[in-house]
């Protein structure tokens, strides 16, 4: 006869587990705060899970009949004892999980359900428990220069993580983070192992992380970006479509890259704090809609996925290929009578812009006169006599073609036709060789080429991303290494390609780019839209060391008209920030 005590505590356990069970699965069912739409976490529930587990342990093993104390246990029936108590194990288990396993078909699918949000192209749904989970990741920030942050985390009274991005003028350069609708972009998506913490650095500090239930804490990034500049590059670029981007020219860092128009992307990051979830999302979804819809796309960051015609700054590229290969000395002599000429017999008529031929100067130009005074029959006829090969290969060397890894969307700029096609069509040559035609080019791709002529023919990997520490130990655990894609020009070459961008300020329509005290090498240029507009621009170099001058920039504003009266003031302000020129 089973004892009046052990009786009441198997009664009392079985009572006491379904009343934990009960609890869990109610109170985990309910919002936390009145209006509080966002997806409770499974912790009451876990750990009413656990107690449950223990007292129908407890009752299953007060449900196992004990031997007589005045009978001898014989083996069978201690084995016959030990294998009722682990099926009682086995099947508190198995009944345990079956009902975990049901809670989550019934109860928190409807939990789910209302985490759904409706988009446009659909709806989006969101796991109850994924979403708070990277709400507690204390993400790495992201800074710039010297320190200053572009993106970093908040905590809140709930001790989940709010997003901030604090400075408008460099924030965007982050991209964006939403773990409950878009997830994360640009930086923030290229750099999320380390950001989020997803890559361990530490595994003692992991183990004695997860031992203590700490947070997950990530790495934080550090870019090249001067916020000072990118400050001065954003306020002088204003309100105008385009971009401005300025390099180290001697390592490729990216000290300044402005872009408008450009997203907020404070508005695309989910604050936890508020009552409300779904509206918050709302909110996000909304602006997302606005910007999506925005005519002048500001999703699109001009820097380094615009593609442009570049104009006349592509002659730059187009006389170093022809110094190179020997085609034509900076001295060599070409004939433009009238301002127009003719590549094929009754065909396109290409035309100098009416303001690029000086007055009085007869029709015979150097290749150095034709690149200060930007005349498209010079190098129309350059083309020409240099053939779509040499071309093609010269635009790879200085970088066409070439996808750089900026942790930052990119586009590749290219001459759109292949040499096949710009073989048999000399007009449509001609037209690409002075920057129309078949060429598209980045704000980034054209301040590479001056960074090429700057750091003496060689091409320098452009970075943005320059090192990844250890917030707790300061640690450097990943530093990017400066280095050259290639060669692209022979140092003679380069250094007469060089002369011919100084005499196009000295003496040339890019005069006003000089800089008093200050080394200063540039091209113009205005690029036909085909809409009657132009395009803005001006590439060009600056330093007070003359062999290797410091800076590079590209200036493109778009339908902004000539680039002397636009484009080149414009990245003038911005080197004069960088020399420190007042």
């Amino acid at each position: 006869m089973v004892p009046f005590g052990i009786k009441l505590l198997r009664t009392l356990s079985l009572v006491l587990a379904v009343g934990l069970l009960l609890f869990g699965i109610v109170s985990d069912s309910l919002p936390r705060q009145p209006g509080d739409t966002s997806p409770p976490d499974d912790s009451r529930w876990l750990l009413s899970l656990g107690g449950a587990f223990v007292l129908l342990m407890i009752f299953a093993v007060l449900s196992v009949p004990k031997a007589s104390a005045v009978k001898t246990i014989t083996p069978d029936e201690k084995f016959r004892r030990n294998v009722q108590q682990l099926g009682g194990f086995l099947l508190v288990g198995f009944a345990l999980l079956s009902l975990h396993l049901l809670r989550e078909q019934i109860v928190a699918a409807s939990v789910i359900k209302n985490a759904t949000v409706v988009t446009e192209t659909g709806s989006v749904v969101q796991d109850p428990r994924k979403v708070p989970e990277e709400l507690r990741i204390r993400r790495g920030a992201i800074y710039a220069g010297d320190k200053t942050v572009a993106a970093s985390e908040v905590i809140t009274p709930s001790r989940f993580a709010h997003r901030l991005y604090p400075e408008p003028d460099l924030s965007y350069l982050a991209g964006y983070y939403n773990p409950t609708v878009y997830g994360s972009a640009g930086l923030e998506a290229s750099f999320d192992d380390y950001l989020s913490g997803g890559r361990v650095l530490d595994p003692l500090l992991e183990q004695q992380r997860q031992v203590l239930n700490r947070p997950v804490v990530g790495s934080d990034l550090y870019l090249t970006v001067n916020p000072a500049l990118q400050t001065v590059a954003q306020n002088t670029l204003g309100e105008r479509k385009g971009a401005i981007v300025l390099l180290d020219a001697q390592s490729g860092a990216i000290l300044a890259m402005s872009s408008w128009p450009h997203i907020d992307p404070q508005q695309l990051s989910f604050n936890p704090y508020v009552n409300d979830w779904g509206a918050e999302n709302k909110r996000i979804i909304d602006y997302y809609a606005t910007v999506v819809n925005d005519s002048n796309n500001p999703l699109l960051m001009r820097a380094t996925q615009g593609l442009y015609p570049p104009g006349s700054t592509f002659k730059t590229l187009t006389a170093g290929a022809a110094i190179d290969t020997g085609v034509a000395l900076p001295s060599a002599i070409f004939t433009d009578t009238d301002g127009t000429v003719q590549v094929e017999a009754g065909s396109y008529v290409h035309r100098d812009c009416s303001t690029c031929r000086p007055a009085n100067h007869g029709p015979r130009f150097t290749l150095t006169e034709g690149y200060k005074w930007s005349l498209n029959v010079v190098f129309a006829e350059l083309a020409i006599k240099m053939g779509p090969t040499r071309l093609a290969e010269y635009s790879r060397r200085f970088g066409f073609g070439t996808r750089y890894d900026l942790g930052v969307p990119v586009e590749v700029s290219r001459i759109v036709s292949d040499v096949k096609e710009l073989d048999s069509s000399k007009n449509l040559l001609a037209a690409t060789a002075y920057g129309q035609g078949d060429v598209q080019a980045t704000p980034l791709q054209m301040a590479l080429v001056a960074a090429v002529v700057a750091h003496g023919g060689n091409l320098p990997a452009p970075y943005m991303a320059q090192a990844i520490k250890n917030p707790e130990t300061g640690e450097t655990v990943w530093q990017y290494q400066p280095h050259n894609i290639g060669q692209v020009l022979s140092p003679t070459s380069n250094n007469a390609l060089k002369a011919m961008m100084l005499e196009s300020i000295k003496t040339g329509w890019a005069n006003a780019a000089g800089i008093p005290g200050v080394t200063v090498g540039g091209k113009t240029g205005t690029a036909e839209t085909g809409r009657d507009t132009s395009h803005s621009w001006f590439i060009g170099f600056a330093g007070r060391d003359a062999n290797n001058p410091q800076y590079a920039i590209a200036v493109l504003v778009e339908d902004g008209g000539e680039g002397t009266r636009v484009a080149l003031p414009m990245a003038r302000k911005v080197l004069e920030a960088a020399l420190g020129v007042k």
